[in-house]
């Protein structure tokens, strides 16, 4: 009896272990197609799907230093000088803490014009994203020269 009944919670424990996993991995991809979503609104210019991707409170940090809000941010993507052509991402890793909270890393690559002169940029990238109202925004991104 003590068997079946330590079989029947490792199975509990088992099934439990999975169920996280799959959740968490749905996450992973919902996550990953937030930050897609981002940068393809970014080559766009696309200030309608950027108002959608970030909360209200971003804090957008430049690798110079310089400190964006959610407006100021769309705000230079849309109507700026500096126009992203491509953008991709290397290294990508994903960290959930809790339901609600994730940091992504990657090395952020794009080909960019800045004035119309040319520029190529590859930086490091943090950002910590929210689930708000069950969809994932940027909360925080922080680039860091390489």
């Amino acid at each position: 009896m003590k068997i079946i009944y330590k079989l029947f919670l490792l199975f509990v424990f088992c099934s439990a272990l999975v169920s996280a996993q799959e959740s968490n991995n749905k996450e992973i991809k919902e996550i990953e197609k937030t930050i897609n979503s981002l940068s393809i609104a970014m080559v766009d210019r696309d200030g309608e799907t950027l108002e959608s991707l970030l909360v209200d409170e971003l804090t957008y940090g430049h690798s110079s230093g310089r400190i964006e809000n959610k407006n100021q941010f769309i705000e230079a993507v849309v109507h700026g000088d500096f126009d992203f052509v491509t953008i991709n991402r290397t290294e990508q890793t994903i960290f959930l803490s809790g339901d609600e909270t994730a940091v992504v890393r990657h090395i952020f690559e794009s080909n960019a014009l800045n004035a119309g002169v040319p520029v190529d940029i590859r930086i490091g990238n943090m950002m910590v994203l929210k689930k708000h109202k069950n969809k994932w925004k940027v909360l925080a991104r922080q680039a860091y020269k390489l």
